[in-house]
């Protein structure tokens, strides 16, 4: 099978750039965004490539040769006219080549996850649109798609965005049947409107052709149309790579899961997330106030739920519509917190309620809720996070103390009564980490405190992540009811601190 780049256009949204360059050619590491999508699809075992090309005709045919001359048979077409005509015309160019013919066409200014193209390469004599069927909050500029059951039954921007089904990606498989009848349609369309797209003949043809969607689901994607999108393109390009290099996916069977987190938004809560996206999970991002640093990541990674812990009647009808739409939950972190300074006897109902409410009885109901719907699954794992202050309790915090001692007890509970349904259940205990929680104790009684700690040195939220991964792999599946301590050998002895003065 042949597959197509379109590499002729000269972006004129990036004018600055491609005056003298190609955008194909913009760097995303060390390589170009072409380097990378000749190596997606020679990795899916396609190695029969045609470019048409246009502006910078000869930097383009240089990236080619350059790399591999000797590892594909590519063969080129020439659009002269790319200055004034569009996409459908360069395709028109390459109809000796391509009528009658399976292939796979490709807009050369999309990244993409090396599994999209895998798997519509594996779709045999089947044509094939790959669409993104998140549902964006506003429209993209991308062809839109309507769906009739499982088949395409129309395509373009004209479709209305409150109707649209998802946005095609910029990747095509056409079988020997439409491509033949395609260039006919694009001959008649191209006498009427030099400028059309490659797109626009496809609608024409659905009546007569079955053409699939494939969904990308969680598999990471972006195109190039505009400045802001080419930072945007570099960190998705370098999440995917990170998604297959073994110095970052440390737990491959984490790169299928969907984990939900509550307090996500920043310290601890931010690091499990992050140690999560970049093992490949699908994360669902829980927390009351905004989250900047998603920006970073592109949104089929993520689920944002702006919502308060404590409404648990929104998060049961959320899961419930998650759940009929072909979705599940594989792991449920409980971080979320709030820490209490005031002694026993100055402690108000309104206090009382407040940290009791959010530490203890949230999570108790979140967890009720998201263990039926794994009940349904017969799996899942449940991760609490407690506190080391359930196990010796600080002067003035024995409300918080106690709020997590719960906690510690709940862990237990659930873990024997979810066992049968092959659901783990386990808490991890923070010592002090260096989070915006702990910033002021840890400014006024540094020393102390470390002379406490047989590490003498406080935690890094990114530490305590890399513990919540291994509790939430099978790399632990024998782990179930237990409270991990993560605290740095916090009093593990009386005097600690003597091991240091002993070395000297």
């Amino acid at each position: 099978m042949k597959v197509v780049f379109l590499i002729a256009g000269k972006g004129r949204r990036l004018k600055e750039i491609t005056k003298d360059n190609h955008k194909s050619l913009i760097k995303l590491d060390d390589n170009s965004l072409i380097h990378h999508l000749i190596e997606n699809f020679v990795y899916a075992g396609l190695t029969n490539f045609v470019a048409i090309v246009g502006h910078c005709s000869d930097k383009v045919l240089s990236e080619f040769n350059k790399q591999y001359s000797q590892n594909i048979d590519i063969e080129y077409v020439e659009n002269s006219r790319y200055e004034e005509t569009n996409n459908l015309y360069s395709l028109y160019c390459a109809k000796d080549i391509l009528e009658g013919e399976e292939f796979l066409l490709c807009n050369a200014d999309v990244v993409l996850d090396r599994e999209i193209i895998k798997d519509i390469a594996s779709m045999k004599d089947q044509s094939v649109i790959a669409i993104d069927d998140f549902k964006y909050s506003a429209p993209v500029d991308s062809p839109g798609i309507l769906m009739d059951n499982y088949k395409v039954s129309d395509l373009g921007r004209h479709i209305p965005f409150e109707d649209n089904m998802g946005y095609a990606i910029g990747v095509y498989k056409f079988s020997k049947e439409l491509s033949k009848e395609f260039f006919n349609e694009a001959k008649k369309m191209l006498n009427q409107n030099i400028n059309a797209g490659f797109h626009d003949p496809l609608p024409k043809l659905f009546d007569k052709f079955e053409v699939l969607k494939y969904r990308t689901k969680d598999k990471l994607w972006t195109d190039i149309d505009a400045y802001e999108d080419i930072d945007k393109a570099r960190k998705i390009h370098n999440n995917i790579k990170n998604k297959y290099e073994r110095n970052s996916v440390i737990y491959p069977d984490l790169m299928t899961k969907v984990v939900a987190i509550t307090g996500a938004g920043a310290g601890i809560g931010e690091a499990i997330a992050r140690a999560f996206l970049a093992q490949g999970s699908k994360v669902i991002l829980i927390s009351r106030s905004d989250i900047t640093w998603i920006n970073e990541y592109h949104p089929s990674q993520y689920i944002f739920l702006k919502k308060d812990i404590q409404e648990t009647d929104f998060f049961s009808k959320w899961l419930e519509k998650f759940s009929s739409e072909g979705y599940k939950v594989d792991i449920l972190i409980n971080n979320a917190g709030i820490i209490q300074h005031n002694k026993l006897m100055n402690i108000t109902v309104t206090e009382w309620d407040s940290i009791i409410n959010i530490n203890s009885k949230a999570p108790f109901f979140l967890t009720q809720i998201f263990a039926k719907h794994m009940i349904k699954n017969q799996c899942g794992n449940i991760i609490f996070a407690s506190s080391f202050a359930t196990k010796l309790s600080s002067f003035s915090y024995g409300i918080y103390a106690a709020s997590k001692a719960m906690i510690v007890s709940l862990t237990k509970s659930f873990a024997t009564e979810l066992a049968p349904y092959n659901i783990r259940v386990n808490s991890f205990s923070p010592g002090v980490i260096k989070t915006q929680m702990t910033k002021v104790a840890r400014e006024n009684y540094e020393k102390d405190m470390l002379n406490d700690i047989a590490l003498n040195r406080f935690g890094s939220a990114e530490e305590v992540a890399k513990a919540i991964l291994f509790l939430a792999t099978e790399e632990s599946s024998y782990i179930h009811g237990i409270d991990l301590d993560i605290s740095g050998g916090k009093f593990i002895s009386q005097n600690s601190n003597l091991a240091y003065k002993d070395t000297m």
